[in-house]
């Protein structure tokens, strides 16, 4: 068996290399934001409605109008 210890340095050396792609500058990120927002805002749009339907369709009454 060799010598496979884990020493600081490599504990540090993995830490700064997870920290550097982890700081993306925001003009990198600024572009997609907007396309992203507004997926999330009709997906939680189509759902409100989805559920609201299924809500309604469940405790709406049937009114039938006849003329005499």
């Amino acid at each position: 068996m060799g010598d496979d210890r884990i020493t600081l340095a490599d504990i540090e050396n993995k830490i700064r290399g997870v920290q550097a792609s982890a700081t993306k500058p925001l003009a990198a990120v600024r572009p997609v934001f907007p396309g992203v927002a507004g997926v999330g805002l009709g997906l939680l749009v189509v759902v409100a409605f989805l559920l609201g339907y299924k809500r309604g369709k469940n405790n709406s009454s049937v009114i039938e109008i006849t003329r005499i």
